[in-house]
């Protein structure tokens, strides 16, 4: 089985509540992952997070702003072997999110995610 680590951002966004994490989990379920969900807990903490994450993890998604998907790349690129990431977006502006092409919601947008093809992206400057 397959291992995915969703990396949440509860205070991202204004009607951010996490009500759609059971039925995140079961989609990733379905589609062959093992997920732990963690939570953020103060701002930078996802960059160690994803800094420590084993290397045997196959893909880790950030949920939240685009802050919270930057700290997810700064802490990838703290990393010796690179890991796969992706990103939904639940903050109140969602630049990068509006780049992949997602909307509001998040269960349509994991979907979009893992119907989607891999691909390599420049890092963006944002503001």
């Amino acid at each position: 089985m397959k291992k995915c680590v969703v990396l949440y951002n509860k205070h991202s966004g204004k009607k951010n509540k996490g009500a759609f994490l059971d039925e995140f989990i079961e989609i990733l379920k379905e589609n062959g992952y093992k997920t732990e969900v963690i939570i953020s807990k103060y701002k930078g903490h996802i960059i160690e997070i994803v800094k420590n994450l084993d290397d045997n993890i196959n893909l880790v998604i950030s949920i939240g702003g685009d802050g919270t998907f930057n700290e997810s790349m700064r802490g990838n690129f703290k990393r010796e072997k690179r890991l796969l990431l992706a990103h939904i977006p639940l903050g109140t502006t969602n630049d990068v999110g509006k780049m992949f092409g997602y909307g509001k919601d998040p269960i349509k947008n994991l979907k979009l995610l893992l119907n989607g093809v891999r691909r390599k992206m420049d890092i963006c400057t944002i503001n």
